[in-house]
């Protein structure tokens, strides 16, 4: 009896999200489904992150003022391989193998304010890739659209519109998407490569690229066998093609290292970086908004691994994570560098859905969207604001002047 009234009140609590399924599916019936869903998620990314593009068209368009990030990537698109001079502790001085970006747009003649638009780009065919990806995974496209839309409100799935000081990581993010989104090697290895010289942190991301392929091609899940295992990851065709991408990599860094006499200096990088941000204390806030509400779904597959007793896979993963996420601490900037850890949701998820129902799918992907609508990215080195910050920063404009030569209390 106890049972049957508890499903009752269960079903009473769940019938207006059943309701909104049902009506958000009638809006996805249209064959152009994923174009829909692109274009919801770029509405929800420019509304919850409300983008600083006055602050960029100010430096990089009216150059109304003196700004060293966009001056190092002028002087990058015009001279890619000359050498710089930039203080160790700032951005630019971390550019000088970053030429992905000014390499574009000098061929494609395009002025170095453009990256935005360039960026944006990358960022639609991010996201088409990711309904690709998503529907995949769970065959549904409700579920697809709500973690899309969840992600919008990511560092990850909003910097295309939002990076406005040239950090340029949209192009890492959508270039990571490629990787997992094509499996033919000819097409991974120059990925790689293309990605590795947008960032570095490109590369400390791809142990989870890898073992998605890995999962894809063979059942890891329920392999026994630690010598089977590790011979499955590593003779995967696409681990092959990922690490000679890496190699070729490297092979070219030496080279222009050697030639052009360029280098990177690391300031803010290593121990100090760690310290600095505990001293701030913001390592919490960072290691959460790197991932935000996706948390959740990697904690789950983390702990099916446990329940399954898979540990061979188990420790495969946390292996995979431990690059992105202890390198991350090891810099000023925690939140965008975990970031390059969120394509683990997908293969999270993808060793999650043989044990979802489809309504169950639909709940977890429901709550990730909704935890990250509530709890949105926090401001990444000035680039976009949170809606609550924005607000914050409206009523300031608004009343500033009536708070002229006052401090706020401090009690």
């Amino acid at each position: 009896m106890e049972n049957t009234t508890d499903e009752s009140t269960a079903a009473q609590i769940l019938s207006p999200l059943v309701s909104f399924y049902r009506f958000a599916e009638k809006l996805l019936g249209s064959r152009f489904w994923q174009i829909q869903v692109v274009i919801l998620c770029v509405v929800m990314a420019g509304v919850m992150q409300t983008p600083r593009y006055q602050y960029y068209y100010r430096y990089a368009i009216a150059k109304s003022g003196e700004n060293h990030i966009f001056t190092a990537l002028d002087k990058q698109v015009s001279e890619p391989l000359g050498s710089t001079n930039f203080a160790p502790e700032s951005h630019q001085s971390k550019m000088a193998f970053r030429l992905l970006v000014p390499l574009l747009l000098k061929g494609l003649h395009i002025p170095s304010a453009g990256y935005l638009g360039l960026q944006f780009v990358f960022g639609l065919l991010m996201l088409y890739a990711l309904t690709k990806l998503l529907h995949d995974i769970t065959q549904d496209r409700l579920a697809t659209a709500l973690l899309l839309l969840g992600l919008s409100c990511t560092y990850f799935g909003c910097a295309y519109l939002t990076d406005v000081l040239t950090l340029l990581d949209a192009f890492s993010y959508a270039l990571l998407v490629f990787m997992m989104l094509f499996r033919s090697p000819l097409v991974l290895a120059p990925l790689m490569v293309l990605g590795a010289f947008n960032d570095e942190r490109t590369i400390v991301a791809i142990p989870i690229v890898m073992l998605w392929h890995a999962c894809r091609n063979s059942d890891l899940l329920h392999e026994k066998s630690w010598g089977l295992l590790l011979k499955r990851v590593v003779a995967n065709p696409q681990v092959l093609a990922l690490l000679l991408g890496i190699g070729l990599y490297v092979a070219i860094r030496l080279s222009l290292a050697s030639v052009f006499h360029l280098k990177t200096v690391d300031g803010y990088v290593g121990f100090s970086a760690l310290a600095l941000n505990a001293l701030a204390g913001t390592l919490d806030t960072a290691l959460f908004s790197g991932l935000e509400s996706f948390w959740v779904i990697l904690v789950a597959s983390l702990l099916l691994l446990l329940s399954l007793r898979a540990y061979r896979l188990l420790l495969l993963l946390l292996l995979a994570l431990m690059p992105i996420f202890l390198g991350s601490f090891l810099v000023f900037d925690v939140t965008r560098s975990i970031s390059y850890g969120t394509p683990v949701f997908l293969l999270s998820l993808y060793l999650l859905r043989p044990y979802l129902t489809r309504v169950n799918l639909r709940h977890l992907a429901a709550v990730v969207m909704f935890g990250a609508v509530f709890i949105p990215t926090t401001s990444v080195m000035c680039t976009a604001m949170p809606l609550p910050s924005a607000f914050n920063f409206i009523i300031y404009k608004v009343f500033a002047k009536s708070a002229q030569g006052m401090q706020p209390p401090t009690d």
